[in-house]
């Protein structure tokens, strides 16, 4: 199969079998995301781009601290894929929940099973897609250090959903594979 005739079902589904040894537990995409029309909107996007994959199941989280509560109890070892809004209410937005999941401070444990999962980020302040400005910066440098793998600007269509999920896919494996060379 060609790099073009590659779909996001062919990314998740190498994703599953390759990145974590074909787990089947490792099945669940988390969209993370405050507003809940915009929540079940996503879930259903994505799971409507994953018609060939069975096993593949949706997870929400209101917040990032749902998340993270979902993540650390009846998700552990589960999470395939993150996709976060960045601005939430209630304390953490979605770099807190980025760090708290890959960042320095991370627990060791959680920051272990995070690193091979894709992590999307999204929002509808495009100050965060312009590296002029400070949040444009600050979220440039989280992709940078690896701790989100892609920003996506809002409004979403399928197109952007599916382009993100599959940048963070590669990006994520070619992380891996520089470490396992670095490794060796």
């Amino acid at each position: 199969m060609s790099e073009e005739d590659k779909t996001l079902g062919d990314s998740l589904a190498e994703l599953h079998s390759e990145l974590h040894s074909g787990d089947p537990k490792r099945n669940v995409v988390l969209v993370v995301d405050d507003e809940s029309t915009v929540r079940r909107l996503l879930s259903r996007l994505i799971s409507y781009s994953l018609p060939d994959i069975k096993d593949i199941k949706i997870a929400e989280a209101k917040s990032p601290d749902d998340a993270i509560s979902q993540i650390s109890g009846e998700l552990t070892g589960r999470v395939a894929l993150i996709f976060s809004d960045m601005l939430m209410p209630g304390g953490k937005d979605g770099m807190d929940f980025a760090n708290a999941l890959r960042g320095e401070d991370a627990d060791p444990n959680l920051k272990e099973d995070m690193k091979k999962v894709p992590f999307v980020i999204s929002s509808g302040t495009h100050d965060y897609a312009d590296p002029g400005c400070e949040k444009g910066r600050t979220m440039r440098a989280l992709v940078d250090k690896g701790i989100v793998d892609v920003f996506v600007p809002k409004p979403l269509f399928l197109e952007d959903i599916q382009k993100s999920i599959e940048t963070a896919i590669d990006l994520v494996n070619s992380r891996v594979d520089e470490q396992d060379q670095e490794s060796q």
